[in-house]
């Protein structure tokens, strides 16, 4: 996946997680002359997100297995 299309995703994402601003805003200055570390830190920051989601599908389902 481009660093481009990368990138706008998680622009995407700071609707939902304001927590990602700032990470995701130096992201989006690196556009036009983005180098491989930008784009590591780009999957650094897809890996929190992927992480976080599960954790989250994790308690919402022990939350329904005890019939809360």
């Amino acid at each position: 996946m481009p660093y481009r299309q990368v990138t706008r995703s998680l622009i995407y994402l700071t609707i939902m997680r304001p927590i990602l601003n700032y990470p995701i805003g130096l992201l989006s200055k690196f556009m036009q002359t983005r180098h491989n570390i930008h784009f590591n830190y780009a999957k650094r920051v897809q890996q929190y997100v992927d992480e976080t989601l599960n954790q989250i599908q994790i308690k919402i389902c022990q939350y329904h297995s005890k019939g809360i």
